[in-house]
């Protein structure tokens, strides 16, 4: 395991409630080729044994984890006080329930070294469902680079939250995630940023995004939908009337498929 010094990530990893799965997350990301220069935690008002199992991890890998207390205000909230606390160029966000291929950092670092000019890269991930099996998903793999990213995002979300690594002052500029969202906010963010964002997608699948049991309810959904109608209103501007009614439909057909 080593640092790169020359290119500085802080991990960020919002947590509630989160001792089944937050061993094996930090450990993914212990175990990575490069070692990040910071690893965040911001307990988003846990009153499981989270902390006890932080605490854990560290004596058992002899690292300082920095962690950040907080009242139950959601992961943009949380999101935010890791960004604003960290000394990184760069941010890499993951879940309390995902996971980390060894060398991702790597690959992302060798990634920047190469391509100077972009500041936000998203690499492909596996889905594991709830039977065991695996999807692997390539976010890039329909992104077409000679068209705006702003309205191509706006058709559909390119990036997975635990896929991405992002510059710092880019998610500062436009003021960070939404702390009204307790979902989608990630969504809200990417589109927010994307008339600055130069991006780059890696087909190399460095990840794991979990799928949990009863991480979907009626009102989860009921508030999904309301949040992806209010990004509708916001971003409207980003596309045309024939894309907007397009996005519309899609907003609707989510909805009804959820039940």
């Amino acid at each position: 395991m080593r640092i790169n010094n020359a290119i500085s990530f802080a991990v960020i990893c919002p947590v509630y409630n989160s001792e089944k799965y937050i061993a094996q997350t930090l450990e993914s990301v212990l175990q990575q080729t490069l070692l990040p220069k910071e690893i965040i935690i911001v307990d988003d008002g846990s009153n499981d044994g989270t902390l006890e199992i932080i605490h854990e991890v560290e004596h058992k890998w002899n690292v300082t984890i920095s962690i950040i207390k907080s009242s139950h205000k959601g992961p943009g909230a949380a999101r935010n006080l890791g960004v604003i606390r960290s000394n990184s160029d760069w941010i890499a966000f993951i879940d309390s329930d995902d996971l980390w291929k060894k060398n991702k950092l790597e690959t992302i670092s060798k990634s920047i070294v190469s391509h100077p000019l972009k500041n936000i890269f998203c690499h492909a991930e596996d889905h594991l469902n709830l039977n065991g099996s695996i999807k692997s998903i390539n976010y890039g793999k329909s992104y077409d680079y000679s068209k705006k990213l702003s309205s191509q995002l706006f058709l559909r979300n390119y990036f997975s939250t635990s896929a991405v690594v992002c510059k710092k002052e880019l998610i500062l500029k436009f003021g960070g995630f939404d702390e009204n969202m307790m979902n989608a906010q990630d969504y809200d963010l990417w589109l927010k940023i994307s008339p600055d964002c130069s991006p780059l997608f890696l087909s190399n699948i460095l990840g794991v995004y979990r799928i949990r049991n009863g991480s979907i309810t009626s009102g989860s959904i009921n508030n999904k939908t309301i949040n992806l109608l209010k990004i509708f209103m916001r971003y409207k501007s980003y596309v045309t009337i024939r894309q907007l009614f397009l996005k519309m439909m899609r907003i609707i057909a989510s909805y009804f498929k959820s039940f």
